[in-house]
């Protein structure tokens, strides 16, 4: 083979492969990561909602936050105590949190093998923590329905919030309730309250029992939901970490949906039952959205398949 032919082969070889090797690359993108640095938790307001778009995110206002607009049941119990701090005052009676985290109709969708949903939720219950054996902090990760978004405080619509994960958890210096950190999915065929019925949900698992060390007033936790997209269905893995909880510092559940392959999400609600199940405060941090995208396979089946018809020829000019 001429040393024409022979430059050419390897350059071909070369660059197929490096093409294999980035197209099989995994990306990941922070879509939401809000400290709410400019004192207000409305930004960006409807019909907006959120500064991405399921994929890609801007800092539109030049705050140095990527922000997605929160709303609340009781328009007066979430304020912005300060830079950091997304202070939720919590009454004798529930109050829900909650943001729709990516633009309207722009979910995060998760449908290759590898596509990744973080999301991080970091707070601080504060005021005081009263005993007792409730599963009555509650927080849920869900799609709403294209025309079901609210554009001001109030509670959230109810409607069909199918494949939608929440926890049903214990907030008590001891942990009191047998399931203190449940995982739940959302057990109706048609509509109802995302978080006001606990009936509209199904128990799938617990990861921490009655009787171990709960939450403290005054520190700081980490709640995080990661979910995966794998060979065998979505999985999710919920966890806590700080302080002592659980007697080890961290708890956690892992469930695999075989009958997930494809999913959407871009609403995140936090409901306490009330200031008697739980914290009279909760003091939010930082709230961020990451996600991770790996092509689809017949990408990589097509490079592949252009590097082994590259490799075919190049043998034929060397015969």
């Amino acid at each position: 083979m001429s040393k024409r032919y022979s430059f050419l082969a390897v350059t071909l070889i070369v660059t197929a492969t490096c093409a294999l090797a980035l197209s099989s690359h995994a990306t990941t993108t922070t879509l939401v990561n809000d400290t709410w640095q400019d004192g207000t938790r409305t930004d960006p307001a409807s019909p907006t909602y959120a500064e991405n778009n399921g994929t890609s995110a801007t800092d539109a206002d030049s705050d140095g936050n990527l922000e997605s607009a929160w709303f609340a049941s009781n328009s007066a119990s979430l304020t912005v105590a300060g830079p950091g701090d997304l202070r939720g005052a919590v009454p004798t009676t529930s109050l829900s949190m909650y943001t729709y985290f990516t633009q309207p109709t722009t979910p995060v969708t998760l449908a290759n093998i590898g596509d990744e949903l973080k999301l991080t939720w970091q707070f601080t219950p504060n005021g005081t923590i009263t005993v007792n054996t409730s599963q009555g902090f509650l927080l849920a990760l869900g799609l709403t329905p294209n025309g079901s978004r609210n554009t001001a405080d109030g509670g959230i619509q109810s409607a069909n919030y199918t494949n939608s994960f929440a926890m049903f958890m214990n907030m008590s210096s001891t942990m009191g309730n047998g399931n203190s950190f449940q995982l739940r999915k959302w057990g109706l065929a048609g509509s109802g309250a995302f978080l006001g019925t606990s009936g509209n949900w199904t128990a799938l698992t617990n990861g921490v029992a009655s009787g171990t060390t709960g939450y403290t007033v005054g520190t700081q936790y980490t709640f995080v939901y990661d979910l995966t997209m794998t060979a065998g269905g979505l999985q999710v893995v919920s966890s806590m970490s700080g302080d002592n909880i659980g007697g080890t510092g961290s708890i956690s559940d892992t469930f695999v949906d075989p009958s997930i392959t494809s999913v959407s999400y871009d609403t995140f609600d936090i409901r306490p039952a009330g200031s008697a199940t739980g914290a009279s405060q909760i003091d939010t941090s930082l709230f961020k959205v990451d996600l991770t995208t790996v092509p689809e396979p017949s990408t990589v089946m097509l490079v592949g398949a252009g590097l082994g018809l590259m490799l075919t020829l190049a043998r034929r000019r060397r015969s």
